[in-house]
């Protein structure tokens, strides 16, 4: 498992980036962007998994985690400057994109601007501008926080002096908590009110109302392109989310072309803290099957309804997990992952979409398990053929 082990890094312009990296040198590339105030960090359980199909690679965006803090203004303009040169510093010139957060702003950016680079998305609680004030956030608390955050004077004490994007925002928008050792990993490049200066800067360039006008201009534009692009897209949809609601998520993914909604069974915004696992398979998902679509041999590609049973338990668990996949690739023809999961939980997932989940001390049979496939796999026949 990933953890705040010292990470490598690359020269960027006048500064440096870190990184987390896993999977093989030759697989198509991943490039997972987290946002604010969070690090590569948050992608630690995900991207173990995500390794078996992609190479992997997860940078601090600059003034965050290991990465440099330079003597810039931090402001989205600069992160697209500094992200760009970390993609030519790591000879990047392909990807699939993993985003939340500011990282969604700046895979969109990148996708409108740089269309070739882009192979894939998969995105949750995204960025984007809105018209007023009450279309920020699904809480009113949450919105009014957010105005205190913009208010010169105010929004400096608020975050440079108390830290609060790490101490409040950071633990209150995940749903299952953050323990001490994690905490610890989130504060540790936030430690003096001069280093948290990142961490406010991305409040104040929130696209609210037409402000700021450039960000605001430039997220518009990505936007457009994004409504456009046919590249094959995941949405992540969090229970109930945070920037996000649900139906917003279905809204907007159907206002989208090749895009698959995936819909959590928790999460608040910080979703890969809560869900990482369903999300690692939905990934998994959108490079196989672009993949296979891309490659040659597209008739023999592999199916698109792919299964994944995650479990975490005593050590019978796993020979009923492999019982159950046998079962699945026996009776329906389908090819199954099996991932080794934390916290107790079980979950099956097909195409990415979560069919049934327990946590801790029950484990269904293996009958329970095709059923429940079975009956998602023909719902997802009905709504092809409607």
């Amino acid at each position: 498992m990933l953890s705040d082990q010292t990470l490598p890094v690359v020269r960027v312009k006048d500064s440096t980036m870190a990184y987390r990296e896993a999977g093989e040198a030759g697989l198509p590339v991943a490039l997972f962007l987290h946002g604010n105030p969070t690090s590569s960090f948050i992608w630690r359980h995900i991207l173990p998994i995500v390794a078996r199909s992609a190479r992997c690679i997860a940078p601090d965006l600059i003034g965050f985690g290991q990465s440099g803090k330079p003597e810039i203004s931090y402001r989205f303009s600069d992160h697209v400057a500094y992200l760009d040169a970390f993609l030519e510093a790591m000879g990047i010139e392909a990807a699939y994109i993993v985003a939340q957060d500011w990282g969604t702003a700046l895979a969109f950016e990148l996708a409108a601007r740089r269309p070739d680079i882009v192979k894939g998305m998969a995105f949750m609680e995204f960025i984007r501008p809105v018209p007023t004030w009450n279309d920020f956030h699904q809480s009113e608390v949450a919105r009014e926080t957010f105005r205190k955050l913009r208010t010169p004077g105010i929004g400096e004490e608020m975050i440079l002096g108390q830290n609060m994007f790490v101490e409040r925002v950071l633990p209150g928008s995940v749903q299952r908590g953050l323990n001490s050792d994690e905490m610890d990993v989130y504060r540790a490049p936030f430690a003096t009110p001069k280093s948290r200066t990142p961490t406010w800067r991305f409040p104040n360039e929130l696209p609210i109302a037409g402000e700021p006008a450039d960000v605001w201009q430039t997220l518009d534009r990505a936007h457009a392109a994004l409504r456009v692009s046919d590249y094959p897209k995941v949405l992540f949809a969090g229970s109930p989310g945070a920037l996000v609601s649900p139906s917003y998520a279905e809204a907007f993914a159907a206002g989208l072309r090749n895009c698959r909604l995936i819909k959590l069974n928790s999460g608040l915004h910080y979703l890969q803290e809560d869900e990482p696992e369903a999300i690692a398979a939905g990934v998994i998902d959108l490079i196989v099957d672009a993949e296979h679509a891309a490659g040659p041999g597209k008739a023999e590609a592999e199916p698109r309804e792919r299964v994944t049973i995650m479990y975490c338990g005593p050590c019978g668990y796993e020979s009923r997990a492999t019982r159950a996949a046998k079962r699945l690739t026996d009776e329906l023809g389908l090819p199954v992952d099996l991932i080794v999961g934390k916290g107790g939980v079980f979950q099956v997932a097909v195409a990415g979409q979560v069919v049934t989940s327990r946590r801790k001390g029950y484990f269904p049979d293996d009958a329970d398990i095709v059923r429940a496939v079975n009956e998602a796999l023909q719902r997802r026949h009905e709504t092809d053929q409607g």
